[in-house]
């Protein structure tokens, strides 16, 4: 009988265990089964390169999880994975910087971490007893209270070193004093209203993340601001570059305070542009947002940017079709956010742009965790050796980064600033099947080609200046 008991308190036991690590057993296993998913968690929460770290992370959960359930060295990995759940709360549920109704769940996920670590640590506290109480561990009680957590030491080094890392380094704050009473709550949620799945849940359908507020790509647009006596100089040659039509030109005040622009739009299969040809002055910020993300509740977005890491420069305002907004990300991206009354209904494109953005080293993390965040996208390139001849820069490298999402296409580049003209200026990239025909049709419509082709990650580019001063990147595929 003592027998059968001894036995079933071992597999309750194993199984304590086994439950105690199942979240990060499985996000492991998720993240080794989507490596590039886990690196598209990494970009999000702003640690470079993700590939690197996605793998330290696989490693450090199935590690951890396998030294828990088999015993060795139980301690420490029990004492690994709570101080990684502890980093897990304090870079994802930061309910504290969030306003009131995105509040008490990010609270709840938060403090759940908070007991989850807990449990480990007990876990790793009863084994390094258990550890030091046996013939093979056992202290002399001659040797000195330092001698006695020698044992120890390794964990609290791999704890600082997990601590140390980039995003906790950049994000950690000091909890606010009315978070010490609040560890005691019990209701539970699981939701991520910040940076996307938590890292110990990259698939679970269990947590809700920020609103998907895209459309689709063929709603965004390159918003164009030319002199009045340029418009229709630029809307030709642009038309007859890419094919296409354009919308009746009406005048119209498009901005918050008294002004006024003409305004159209040029659709074409690669890339669709808002053309304005302001009469008045052009009031701040506008003419410096880029582009417009068409979003399906304009309320909801500007709750999303804001926990994404966005400013709002200028709020929600009302305009002959809809609502407009002006945010920026960190880094000084500028674009404009805007919802129609009466939803639109465009071709897709058969190319889709590239929304092409330059940042600096110091912000760029910065800038890809709060953009994938807000966006739902996915990084699928990030060459930290990108040919610089890409930036006018023939024999150099440099940091780009090309992400996708339901709003379209968009390349980082990122450097230092010492850039020539015209590199820097170009808003986007247009995708085109034969770079020399639409070289040759921009020429003929009056354009002019400032950056002569060349070829380079599998693409072969031009720099192009339309009438007016819109500056655009042109490239085709090469399959190389």
């Amino acid at each position: 009988m003592s027998k059968l008991l001894s036995s079933g308190w071992r597999v309750a036991r194993w199984m304590s265990l086994f439950q105690l690590c199942a979240t990060h057993l499985q996000g492991g296993i998720d993240k080794a089964l989507d490596f590039p998913g886990a690196m598209a968690d990494m970009a999000r929460l702003g640690l470079a390169p993700p590939p690197v770290f996605a793998t330290m992370v696989i490693a450090l959960e199935l590690g951890a999880s396998f030294a828990i359930l088999t015993g060795v060295l139980r301690w420490a990995g029990a004492a690994t994975l709570a101080l990684f759940a502890l980093r897990e709360a304090l870079v994802v549920a930061r309910f504290w910087e969030l306003p009131p109704p995105q509040r008490l769940p990010a609270a709840n996920v938060f403090f759940e971490h908070l007991g989850l670590v807990g449990g480990l640590l007990t876990a790793a506290w009863h084994d390094a007893r258990e550890r030091l109480a046996s013939r093979r561990y056992q202290l002399s009680s001659t040797r000195s209270p330092t001698m006695r957590i020698l044992p120890l030491l390794p964990a609290l080094v791999l704890s600082l070193s997990v601590l140390a890392s980039p995003a906790v380094a950049q994000t950690a704050l000091p909890l606010p004093p009315i978070a010490l009473a609040a560890q005691y709550d019990t209701a539970h949620a699981h939701v991520d209203p910040t940076a996307g799945a938590l890292l110990s849940h990259p698939n679970a359908h269990t947590t809700p993340t920020p609103p998907q507020v895209a459309v689709a790509a063929q709603y965004d647009t390159t918003h164009v601001y030319v002199d009045p006596t340029d418009v229709d100089r630029f809307a030709k040659s642009f038309l007859a570059t890419f094919g296409g039509q354009s919308s009746k030109q009406v005048l119209v005040q498009v901005t918050p305070t008294p002004s006024q622009t003409s305004s159209q739009l040029l659709q074409t299969p690669v890339g669709t542009i808002s053309l304005f040809g302001f009469r008045t002055p052009v009031p701040y910020p506008f003419g410096i947002e880029r582009t417009g993300y068409l979003v399906k509740d304009m309320d909801e977005a500007i709750q999303a940017a804001r926990a994404a890491g966005a400013d709002v420069l200028v709020a929600p305002f009302p305009d002959p079709i809809g609502r407009d907004a002006v945010i920026q990300w960190p880094g000084g991206v500028n674009m404009q956010l805007y919802w129609h009354t009466a939803a639109p209904n465009y071709t897709p494109f058969e190319t889709v742009p590239e929304n092409r953005v330059y940042v600096s080293p110091d912000r760029a993390d910065a800038f890809m965790h709060a953009f994938l965040t807000f966006s739902h996208g996915k990084v699928v390139n990030d060459d930290a050796h990108a040919p610089g001849i890409e930036i006018g820069r023939a024999g150099e490298s440099f940091r780009r980064i090309r992400i996708e999402s339901d709003f379209g296409k968009m390349s980082v580049q990122v450097t230092d600033g010492k850039l020539s003209w015209p590199y820097g200026r170009e808003l986007t990239g247009y995708e085109v099947s034969d770079l020399p025909a639409t070289l040759a049709k921009a020429t003929a419509s009056g354009a002019k080609v400032l950056v002569q082709p060349y070829e380079a990650s599998g693409r072969r580019s031009a720099m192009v200046l339309f009438p007016g001063g819109y500056i655009a990147e042109i490239h085709a595929t090469t399959g190389n």
